[in-house]
């Protein structure tokens, strides 16, 4: 059984906490959703691109919810 489970809302906090337990440096993640420059880098462009292309469709919401309703429910993602 894993003794941390990290959560999206508090990526930054979990993964400073992931890694000062690992004894690894701790470094931020890299920005590029900023107000200065959207997705400024080609790479950075097409990984959005293919992030909005591949968001599940209503009915496939519905199947995951379905299919994961435990994992909602144990992540109390269920009224979200």
């Amino acid at each position: 059984m894993p003794d941390f489970i990290g959560r999206f809302e508090n990526i930054e906090t979990d993964r400073h906490h992931v890694t000062t337990r690992l004894g690894r440096p701790v470094s931020g993640l890299p920005v590029l959703n900023t107000t200065a420059g959207w997705q400024t880098t080609p790479e950075a462009s097409k990984t959005a691109r293919t992030a909005a292309a591949t968001q599940p469709t209503m009915p496939n919401k519905a199947l995951l919810r379905t299919q994961y309703a435990e994992d909602f429910k144990l992540g109390d993602y269920s009224s979200k």
